[in-house]
This record gives C-alpha cells, sequence and structure tokens, in this order.
C-alpha cells in the first residue's frame, strides 16, 4: 500500500492530493469523501479498489506501517493531520475518546449506582474495569476519575474530553 500511496498522492495539511488521473480524478484533486461510523466523521479514501480511513493512509504514507490503532491526539477524528496522529493500543485509543451518548451522568467515567446511592468513578484499561471509588456527588467521582485517568494513560489521558471543541472543529471541516 505504501508504494500505491507515494506513486499517487502527495500529503498536505490533512489530506491526500491525487498527483496521477485515475478513475477520471484530476491531478491535484484532494481525495477522499467525509463519512460516518458509529456517529462519527470520518474522512476516507479509496486504495486499489478498497475503502480505507483517510488516517490509516496518512500515517502509512509518512510512518512506513499502520499499527493496529491510530489516535487522533485532539480527539477530532477528521483532523488528519500527521502530528496530531499517533499509534495506540485499544486502552490508549479508548481514553481519550469524547463523552458517550449513553452517559447519563454528563461526566466521563462517572455512573450513579441506584443500589447505594453514590456515584463511582472507573474506567477501563487493557479489557479490565478499574473502580476509582464511590462519591457523594458525581463531580467528586469526575474528580477521582481525572486523577485516575492520568495515572493510568499519561499523555493519552483527556478526562476533559474536549468534547465542545472537538465537535465545533468537525463542524468547520465539514
Amino acid at each position: 500500500m505504501i508504494d500505491y500511496l507515494k506513486n499517487n498522492f502527495r500529503y498536505q495539511d490533512g489530506f491526500l492530493y491525487r498527483t496521477t488521473v485515475r478513475g477520471g480524478e484530476k491531478i491535484g484533486k484532494k481525495a477522499g469523501w467525509l463519512t460516518y461510523c458509529n456517529g462519527k466523521p470520518y474522512w476516507k479514501i479509496a486504495i486499489n479498489g478498497k475503502t480505507n480511513y483517510l488516517h490509516h493512509a496518512i500515517f502509512i504514507l509518512h510512518h512506513g506501517y499502520k499499527p493496529k490503532y491510530i489516535d487522533h491526539i485532539d480527539g477530532n477524528s477528521t483532523n488528519n493531520r500527521i502530528e496530531n496522529l499517533r499509534a495506540a493500543t485499544q486502552s490508549q485509543n479508548a481514553a481519550n475518546s469524547v463523552l458517550s451518548c449513553k452517559n447519563t451522568s454528563g461526566f466521563k467515567g462517572v455512573t450513579f449506582l441506584k443500589s447505594t446511592g453514590k456515584w463511582k468513578a472507573q474506567l477501563m484499561k487493557n479489557m479490565k474495569h478499574i473502580s476509582l471509588g464511590c462519591y457523594a456527588t458525581k463531580e467528586e467521582a469526575y474528580e477521582a476519575y481525572k486523577i485516575g485517568s492520568k495515572k493510568y494513560f499519561g499523555d493519552f489521558a483527556r478526562p476533559e474530553t474536549q468534547q465542545a471543541n472537538a465537535r465545533a472543529e468537525i463542524r468547520n471541516t465539514q
């Protein structure tokens, strides 16, 4: 795939541009299309007749390999600038994901336990749930989550999730 990418595209500012004519596409045309996967926008590209994520192609073009997971550092799934992409494990990639639409507490890593009437802070690393304690308020539980997130995920932690900023940036790229 790397040879195909090198021979047919040039990278600029998070996008690939055609350097050859193929399938009716002109030289210099931005490659790919914006689509939604699991409710999130992603750029995709056709390579040798197969659909691929654009961020995978860009990572491969720059680093020569495709890791199992590629993390968008700023949380914006449409920002495919090479400096915003890094290899990650599944746990690292999930650590800085945005707040789930199923979340009812309004805080990442915080759930309400009806049985105790308390708020539980927890995270998942390497497919294992890690309890960070139970608290009287969801704000206290969230503080525990932020501390635990930094402890277990280091640079990959994004407890603040920057959701509003990421969503605004996504809207601006469409």
